[in-house]
């Protein structure tokens, strides 16, 4: 079912190397198939701030239903989603539409390896950018796609009038304190600070992605653990996918790193010490939740 996803609301920051002109040159509309909410919110988040809005789906058989119902130009399709992956999504797109009337699509994955292209354009897709999604590679994926004149034009419009992409001076850097206690966590400053300035300090919204991510890794953690003692490996794979995802996106990279050697051992059926990966699992979230929680309680008073 599609989803009109509520964004997090931000102001406009400034982001020099992106067009602030896009949407009003290629007027766009734009599904966003991603089956992590910190995911969704993030790259509607980015959507936003070049003017952009979407519709959001979860897996591919939404992508195909939400393409029977009206046509759009930009599919950004996630490539593991549960009940029809990205790749199944896409190559029944292409046999469903024909060229010139099937959207632009592009691959949003956390494998970007070599080799990978071949396989997403085999497929039938047409472009693919890599997790944790960057604003810059979003704004250049989006200006590749040939204008649909039959398309209507889908910015985010307020009262009658197309957001302002006027740019505003940025925030300066994390404070040092600041920067020493994230780094002590493993979270990159930079990637916490990106998501910061594109919401212009507003401690609302930044509350709202924080604690969507604490609560949907809750319940991650657990779903792994449950299936490290039960020898899911499947389940592991798809999980271990999701949460180093959602991690790498708000910033907990030796989180997310802990979930790739879980998704690679899940994927291959071979678990290998898994217990004691677990252990370290559950040691880096906690370090991770305390270092967010701390944020938490800095911007929200």
């Amino acid at each position: 079912m599609v989803k009109q996803l509520r964004p997090i609301q931000a102001s406009i920051s400034h982001f020099p190397l992106v067009d602030r002109h896009l949407p009003h040159r290629l007027p766009l509309r734009i599904l966003l198939a991603e089956d992590t909410v910190v995911n969704q919110k993030v790259v509607l988040l980015m959507l936003e701030k070049m003017g952009y809005g979407a519709d959001v789906v979860t897996n591919g058989l939404e992508v195909l239903k939400a393409l029977q119902k009206q046509p759009y130009d930009i599919v950004l399709m996630d490539i593991h989603m549960p009940e029809m992956d990205g790749l199944e999504a896409t190559r029944r797109i292409c046999q469903e539409w024909g060229v010139g009337f099937r959207p632009h699509i592009i691959a949003i994955t956390a494998n970007a390896i070599r080799g990978d292209r071949k396989v997403y354009l085999a497929a039938g897709m047409d472009d693919y950018i890599s997790k944790p999604v960057q604003l810059q590679e979003l704004a250049e994926a989006l200006s590749k796609c040939p204008p649909q004149k039959s398309f209507e034009f889908t910015s985010i419009v307020k009262q009658g009038k197309v957001i302002s992409l006027e740019l505003q001076p940025s925030q300066n850097i994390l404070q040092e304190r600041q920067n020493q206690t994230l780094k002590s966590t493993k979270i990159d400053p930079k990637i916490l600070q990106s998501l910061q300035n594109m919401l212009r300090g507003d401690p609302v919204p930044f509350a709202e992605l924080i604690e969507c991510y604490l609560t949907e890794t809750s319940r991650l953690m657990q779903d792994i653990s449950t299936a490290i003692r039960t020898q899911d490996t499947q389940t592991i794979w798809k999980t271990a996918h999701k949460l180093k995802s959602s991690s790498a996106s708000i910033g907990a990279i030796t989180l997310a790193q802990l979930c790739k050697v879980l998704e690679a051992q899940g994927g291959s059926n071979k678990l290998e010490n898994s217990l004691e990966l677990l252990s370290q699992l559950y040691q880096e979230y906690e370090q991770v939740k305390t270092a967010l929680e701390k944020e938490l309680v800095k911007k929200v008073p």
